[in-house]
């Protein structure tokens, strides 16, 4: 009796195993290397893998990508555009293995992957194992029984790749230049797609295919869809994103927030929109508008709205490390999930911007399984309340400081007020390093290839009065 007892229990336990490991699944950097948890799935892939990227320099990734072309698992690539101009060698070799690599005209921002046609994994992360890359607050997402999320990424990653380009002209080329059409979106879709809002065409000059958009003028596809359940939560929204540049999704928070939701939002330091950034955007505003554009088309790029959010009830947070954003050295606020009433997950690629709905191509999936959107909530939690204990020792460190202030410093997630503080003391004791708005709003983008940047600034000296 007790043989077959532990036999039953054992059998139960392997089916149990297997059944979790199947529902989605939730892993989060810096605490977990999602790179090495990609490569365990690639390293499993029997048949196919479908990976759609917007970049990656992982030798891990390359390396299982490499060895499961070799064991004849049939390997397709979607890559952006500078990806297939900037690093051919690796791409290339692939290709020639038997890879079907292809590009796309618009900036691939996806980050996902589909192995043997079932398993599913979504990321907010690119596949990077830069030390910097790895402290980013990432989250990725496997799932081998969402079947109807798996069919919609599937259809996503059927419909790019048909309408894009070979990595290299004549060697897997297009059929004829034939374009392909995609099925209408499911009645509760479980999963949104900003390529919804393109069109495939053909560039018969430069004999390629090409996305064009079809109407700018009105809420992109995915936009339509938070802003739809922005509208219909009723009592909490929690956002983390790295980008905030939204005016429609801005005021979908704000109307929420005179609903009697409690709106709360985790951005990165490069978000943050200080008193001379808001002051110069307000000028550009107002010439836009006076050279005869609408309000709403001037403020589609190029502006940052998390103030505006703040002075509208939501209670904003900044992930701050620096006194001024560098991209070689910014451990990002790099998640783009939203959560409504502690029930609903919006994750995947998509950053909250008019760049991510018109000129990408972004994904965002829907899940409502308990557990995953648990593990979401704890994380929410985690980032919201980096280095509480830490902040009035590091704001009575910028306060006492004689001598230097330091440019970066551990992690803390700051409320505005707070942030206006830091910032004011710095601006009060390093004047001619953080009271222009072209140095306290700098954004640097990665730098090109042969590119040569002086180290970022460790410190300022604090000037004297008199």
């Amino acid at each position: 009796m007790n043989s077959l007892n532990a036999f039953v229990v054992v059998v139960l336990t392997l089916f149990m195993g297997r059944f979790a490991a199947a529902s989605p699944e939730a892993f989060f950097s810096p605490e977990t290397d999602l790179v090495a948890r990609i490569a365990q799935e690639l390293n499993g892939a029997k048949k196919s893998i479908d990976l759609a990227i917007y970049t990656f320099s992982s030798p891990l990734v390359m390396k299982e990508l490499e060895e499961a072309q070799k064991r004849g698992v049939q390997v397709r690539l979607i890559v952006r555009k500078s990806i297939e101009s900037g690093q051919p060698g690796f791409l290339a070799e692939l290709q020639k293995a038997g890879a079907e690599i292809r590009w796309i005209n618009k900036i691939n921002h996806h980050k996902f992957l589909i192995v043997d046609g079932a398993r599913l994994l979504s990321s907010s992360g690119n596949f990077s194992e830069t030390a910097l890359q790895r402290s980013y607050d990432e989250n990725l997402v496997v799932c081998g029984d969402c079947v109807k999320a798996t069919k919609a990424f599937r259809e996503e990653f059927d419909f790019l790749f048909t309408n894009a380009n070979p990595l290299i002209p004549g060697e897997t080329s297009p059929e004829e230049l034939t374009l392909a059409r995609r099925p209408a979106e499911a009645k509760t879709p479980a999963a949104y797609f900003t390529s919804r809002n393109f069109q495939p065409a053909v560039d018969r000059r430069r004999q390629t295919k090409r996305l064009e958009s079809i109407d700018e003028s009105q809420p992109g596809n995915v936009e339509t869809r938070l802003i739809q359940a922005i509208g219909g939560a009723k009592s909490r929204v929690q956002i983390a994103t790295g980008h905030f540049r939204s005016w429609n999704l801005m005021n979908a928070l704000t109307e929420a927030v005179k609903r009697g939701v409690k709106v709360e939002l985790v951005l990165d330091s490069q978000e943050y929109v200080s008193t001379f950034k808001r002051a110069a955007e307000a000028q550009e505003l107002a010439e836009c508008v006076a050279g005869g554009k609408a309000e709403a088309e001037c403020r589609k790029r190029g502006y940052y709205f998390s103030r505006h959010a703040y002075e509208g009830g939501v209670d904003v947070r900044i992930k701050s490390y620096a006194l001024r954003w560098d991209f070689m050295k910014a451990p990002q606020m790099h998640h783009k999930y939203m959560i409504i009433d502690g029930k609903t997950l919006y994750t995947g690629s998509y950053n909250w911007s008019y760049n991510a709905e018109f000129e990408s191509v972004e994904n965002v999936w829907v899940l409502r399984e308990a557990s995953v959107v648990r593990d979401f909530l704890r994380n929410f939690e985690m980032v919201r309340e980096y280095g509480a204990a830490e902040i009035p020792r590091l704001l009575r460190e910028f306060r006492d400081a004689k001598d230097e202030l330091p440019f970066h410093y551990t992690p803390v997630s700051l409320s505005y007020p707070e942030m206006d503080e830091l910032r004011g003391i710095a601006c009060a004791k390093c004047p001619d390093v953080f009271c222009s708005n072209a140095i306290d709003d700098e954004r640097r983008s990665p730098p090109k290839k042969g590119e040569e940047r002086p180290a970022p600034p460790v410190s300022c000296r604090v000037q004297k009065a008199g």
